[in-house]
């Protein structure tokens, strides 16, 4: 294991969950967060929280996939908690062809909440983001109405499930 290893949650809740805490302690992000929440805890509340309501894909989403669709949101979530930058994938794979968000944090640690989404093989390659006069990624995502208030949902459900105000 090292920095910049890609993280990828997948799954519910079990082992994989304790084993993205041992990386992420391993790579010395852990000693850095400044959330008073495990990773775990705030990835458990987002699963719990993903709904048709706050997804951006509405006819991919179902029961079955709750992740689909939620990556700008959950990214800008995680970030809420844990800081770190927001990264732009394109994807590619058999008939998928879209774009995709993760969280990069301190120490260059990838994390993929919604990862779950792809049931097929994925190929990522990092996409340069555009400001367009935006001071970050964050700032020009959370602009667009509809963006903001799926993460505004989500944002208040998650916190609600941490029994914490919003960050």
């Amino acid at each position: 294991m090292s920095v910049g290893k890609l993280i990828i949650i997948r799954g519910n809740s079990g082992s994989g969950d304790a084993t993205v805490a041992r990386e992420l302690r391993y790579s010395g992000y852990m000693q850095q967060a400044t959330s008073p929440y495990a990773l775990e805890q705030v990835i458990g509340a987002l699963r719990q929280s993903w709904s048709y309501e706050t997804t951006f894909d509405h006819p991919g989403w179902s029961e079955q996939n709750p992740a689909r669709g939620h990556c700008i949101v959950s990214s800008l979530i995680m970030q809420d908690y844990f800081g770190g930058d927001l990264r732009r994938y394109q994807v590619a794979g058999r008939g998928i062809a879209e774009r995709h968000y993760v969280n990069v944090l301190d120490g260059g640690v990838v994390v993929d909440t919604t990862a779950s989404q792809y049931q097929i093989p994925i190929t990522l390659t990092v996409l340069p983001f555009e400001l367009d006069g935006f001071s970050s990624i964050r700032e020009k995502r959370l602009s667009d109405d509809e963006t903001r208030g799926r993460y505004e949902l989500l944002s208040e459900r998650v916190a609600h499930i941490l029994g914490s105000s919003k960050v």
